[in-house]
């Protein structure tokens, strides 16, 4: 196959930190956007291993574009996610070929579009099925969530090489999800946004160790389109054949795992669990929005399932992708460790709760005394009726930057919703000061670096248990966005004070 538009947004990248697990290198200045809780174990073959092949085979991760929503201008002139850069995970364990270092001898970032974000192709989300307790339609009977493929093929993953240009060899071939793009008649494509090496690697003292690399990228941040379908971030493991992708095995999604890895010489892919995730954190110029979760992962590792900031019936809570809440706590996917669906409460004993976390680390900044942060949250109607993100009415806020709130009037449904402006108060968080006795996402305490963590969190809010009576057949969408906010219901939309974050968007099961 090829890709319908052939160039990178010129940007260059910055290899900025390394460090060691157990003292990994991040900055607490940063909006994270949480993908996973942590990493927990390596695997034969991915990365490294087994019938891994150094330098052919790789690691995708897919972003959906439903979490890639911006709410600012960006220099493309249309609204869109700001990645100021992301944080990679892996395990460098045997001798190198040539050099003691980390290499990748690829990195991409593919954007895609021109289908509907709100049906997605391979990423799909299934319903849960009408009596089952919530169990999920359509799971194998080895507890595997299938992916979907677009109308016409069975081709859920595409192989393909890349196109000239790019100054890395055309030769390569990486996998890629099929959304929308065979056949062409589904009218997807596939925009390769970003792409890089660092063949020559990155100096380490030693093998034996994990590690944690934070790329960023330069002159400015990487940008994607508005209502895209979502992000395919490929990384092509080391030709030392030694360097293994850091995995979490107790993420808390109720749908597919948005991880494929390949191995025999990009001829195999593995079809993980929905519970098993590359480890990987994103890194936002906008205020940042995750979901927190609770019951927590199996491992009991996050750095955030006891937390003084996240407050409400758990005091803690999971953040990662999710894709989904099961509010029984009895739907989703299975963890093969266990044997119990991802949200269990059976792997805690806490209750089933929700709630948000926010970042707002932008030293240009001047909050107004006095303000706050909310969530402004609503149910995306449209999604759950199939329609795409563009059917709702764009709401402006601030029309001098046009700066827009972070969720639509929907096409389907009243507006503002019953309980949107009852929330507004019992969701405020701070998020303009320092939060301390924190950790970033990958374990250090707040200012380690010198730079203070302004974040905050909601309350969480208990969601259950309930027994499966809920089930629509299909998941309803609850979106969110932190917004600036005094006490009794005025807004700050100030640009300078109190931007609108970044989107969060999430299913609801069961």
């Amino acid at each position: 196959m090829t890709f319908s538009k052939h160039f990178v947004r010129g940007l260059a990248l910055s290899a900025l930190t390394v460090g060691l697990a157990g003292s990994v290198s991040a900055q607490n200045g940063t909006n994270f956007h949480v993908m996973s809780n942590g990493a927990d174990v390596i695997y034969g073959s991915i990365g490294a291993g087994g019938s891994s092949i150094g330098g052919a085979d790789g690691i995708g991760h897919w972003m959906d574009g439903n979490s890639l929503r911006g709410n600012q201008i960006t220099l493309l002139g249309d609204y869109g996610y700001r990645q100021q850069g992301w944080l990679t995970s892996q395990c460098v364990l045997g001798p190198p070929i040539v050099g003691l270092a980390i290499k990748f001898p690829l990195i991409t970032i593919i954007e895609f579009d021109g289908t509907n974000a709100n049906d997605q192709d391979v990423f799909t989300r299934l319903g849960c099925a009408p009596g089952s307790g919530g169990a999920l339609a359509g799971v194998t009977t080895a507890g595997f969530l299938p992916y979907g493929a677009p109308a016409g093929t069975s081709a859920s993953f595409l192989l393909s090489g890349l196109p000239s240009g790019l100054g890395l060899p055309s030769s390569t071939t990486i996998l890629i999800p099929n959304g929308g793009l065979v056949p062409s008649s589904n009218g997807g494509t596939a925009t390769i946004i970003a792409a890089a090496q660092v063949a020559e690697g990155l100096p380490i003292a030693s093998t034996g160790f994990c590690w944690i690399v934070s790329f960023g990228w330069l002159p400015s941040a990487l940008v994607s389109a508005d209502n895209i379908d979502g992000w395919w971030e490929w990384l092509t493991s080391s030709p030392d054949n030694n360097q293994y992708w850091n995995m979490s095995n107790d993420e808390l999604n109720v749908f597919s795992s948005n991880t494929v890895a390949t191995a025999a010489g990009v001829t195999g892919a593995f079809n993980f669990f929905g519970t098993l995730e590359y480890e990987f954190y994103s890194k936002t110029v906008d205020p940042s929005m995750n979901e927190v979760l609770a019951p927590v992962g199996f491992q009991g590792t996050g750095p955030y399932y006891t937390s003084p900031t996240i407050g409400g019936v758990n005091a803690g809570g999971d953040m990662g992708q999710h894709g989904g809440v099961s509010l029984g706590s009895a739907g989703g996917a299975s963890n093969p460790v266990t044997g119990l669906p991802a949200q269990d409460l059976g792997l805690s004993g806490a209750l089933s709760s929700f709630g948000w976390a926010s970042w707002n680390n932008d030293t240009r900044l001047t909050p107004i005394p006095g303000s706050f942060r909310t969530v402004w949250a609503q149910a995306d109607f449209d999604q759950f009726a199939g329609l795409p993100p563009t059917a709702g009415t764009t709401v402006i806020v601030d029309p001098s930057t046009g700066m827009r709130l972070g969720s639509d009037i929907p096409a389907v449904g009243v507006w503002p919703q019953g309980f949107t402006l009852p929330f507004l108060t019992p969701l405020t968080h701070s998020g303009v000061t320092t939060v301390g006795g924190e950790t970033d996402p990958v374990g250090f305490p707040a200012g380690t670096f010198g730079i203070p963590a302004i974040w905050d969190a909601t309350g969480q809010f208990p969601v259950g248990p309930i027994s499966g009576t809920n089930c629509l057949g299909s998941p309803l969408a609850l979106q969110g966005s932190s917004i600036g906010f005094f006490p009794g219901l005025f807004f700050d939309f100030l640009p300078n004070s109190n931007p609108v974050s970044m989107t969060s968007e999430i299913m609801i099961l069961d």
